[in-house]
This record gives structure tokens, sequence and C-alpha cells, in this order.
């Protein structure tokens, strides 16, 4: 047969005769015709699949009639109703009370949104005490006897600078308690009456005062906590400001002996005089 040649035998059937008959093949054709064999398997499976996607890739129209037919039947169901009647409310039974009806909140008004929140201000922590927002002044809050307390602590505050720079004698560098009504009286021309305040003597009346004015433990003299020299004299107002918020959270608290124990008509002699008329200029 041949090198590296072999032969095979392949049955064919013509049409017509019927008759077999042999050939010989190479190696080579044999290789190529399985090649063929394979191109055309290929091919025929690429055709295939596009003739199957076709129909999925043609685009379909659906008349506007049977739109709602072709619809899945899940959708259909999941589709709501183009209109739902509302539920009619229930009919009381008779004799029954009547629901209450339910309150509306009113919307905060442009004065209460504009307040200044006096309880969380810093007391000292502000520049112009007449007006610390929203054109609110500090005092806003004050009673009679606030008024007078703050009068107290700077009637006191320029009686201790003012004895102190007028002595000018080291050994004499403060009023003694026991004699701060008489130099009161002497400087402010009025009488300084303790019952005013509802106290019995000078020192708990400068107990009511003690963020302002303390007595030194040496000399027992009165002395100001407060400087002589000032910008402006806001800082009375701060100190009366916080006194009221410390009394005001005792009584919440229920100490009773936080309350100071002025009345309105004993408040109005304090701007007043010894003999009933207006206190005339401090020296």
């Amino acid at each position: 047969t041949g090198q590296g040649d072999y032969i095979t035998e392949t049955t064919y059937r013509f049409v017509g005769n019927g008759a077999g008959n042999l050939r010989i093949m190479s190696p080579k054709s044999i290789l190529y015709g399985r090649i063929a064999c394979g191109v055309l398997l290929v091919t025929g499976l690429i055709v295939a699949g596009v003739l199957l996607a076709m129909p999925m890739l043609t685009p379909t129209t659906t008349p506007p009639g049977k739109q709602q037919s072709a619809m899945p039947m899940q959708q259909q169901q999941a589709a709501p109703l183009p209109e739902e009647a509302a539920p009619l409310p229930e009919e009381a039974a008779p004799g029954a009370p009547p629901a209450p009806e339910e309150e509306e909140e009113e919307p905060a008004s442009e004065e209460e949104e504009g307040k200044v929140d006096m309880d969380a201000l810093d007391v000292f922590g502000i520049e112009d005490v007449t007006n610390v927002g929203e054109k609110t002044p500090l005092f806003c809050n004050f009673g009679f006897e606030d008024w007078g307390m703050m009068s107290l602590r700077f009637e006191i505050h320029l009686l201790t600078h003012a004895f102190r720079r007028d002595a000018n004698d080291p050994d004499r560098s403060g009023i003694p308690v026991e004699h701060m009504a008489f130099y009161y009286s002497r400087y402010f021309r009025k009488t300084l009456n303790h019952k005013y305040y509802g106290v019995e003597t000078s020192d708990e009346l400068l107990k009511l005062i003690r963020d302002t004015i303390f007595v030194t433990r040496a000399t027992k003299v009165i002395e100001s906590r407060v400087p002589d020299e000032l910008e402006n004299f806001g800082v009375f107002a701060m100190l009366t400001e916080e006194a009221r918020r410390d009394r005001v959270r005792r009584i919440d608290m229920g100490e009773e002996s936080a309350k100071l124990k002025m009345s309105p008509a004993s408040a109005s002699g304090l701007s007043m005089g010894a003999s009933g008329s207006p206190p005339a200029a401090s020296p």
C-alpha cells in the first residue's frame, strides 16, 4: 500500500444500481473531511440559533383593544382599580356619645419663636443688659423686690469705696458693720431701715447681698467685691438676675427661707428720704 498509507474500506450505495466498491483514502483526506464536517456542524448550529432568536428580537405590536388581555394574569390582578370608593363612616350606635374631635396644634406665633429663653441665658456673658436679644432687657423678669435689692447692692458698693477714698487712712480701710447705718444716712441722706428688707440687723442685711459685699474676718469692716472703676453699671443687674434665679430655684424646691420678706408698700419707701422727700445727690 505504500509508506504510511492505509486502506479504508467504505461501502457506498449509489442510487440506481445499489452496487458497492472499495475506495482508498489518505490521512490528509480524512482530516480534511473531518474539518469540513465540523465547519458544517458549527454553521448549522449558528443558523439555528439565529432563527430561534429572531422572534424575540422582532417587536410585536398589539392592537389597542387587546393590550389589557395581553398582560399577564398576575399583572392584571395586581393593577389597582381606577377609582375605589371611600369607605363609608360607621354610623354611631343610637345613644352613644359622639367621638371626641382631634384638636389641631396651633403653629407657634412669631412672638413665641422670637422670644429669648432667659433661663438658658448666660447672665455674665452678655454685653448689653438692656437688650439680650429681640430687644428684651435682662431685667424683664424683675419684681419689686429685685429692684430694691439691686438698688441696695449699688448703694452699699458706692458707700464702701466712697468711705475708703474720703478717709484716706490705712487704719480705716472700711466701715465697721455696726456703723454702716450711720454712714449710709450721712452719704445718702436717708435712713437705712432694715425692716424694709425683712431683716432686723445689719449682718442679716449684708447676707442678702453677699454676692456684692462681704465682711472681712480680721477687721470686721465691709468691702465690695466689685471694683470701684467700672465702664458701666450693668454688673449690678447681672448680679441681681443671678440671685433672682437662685432664689426661684430654692423656692421651687420647697425652701421657704429663700423668700424675701419685702412688701410692695415697704419697697416704695426705699427711694424716699428720712423725711419722706427724695434723697439729695450723694457726695
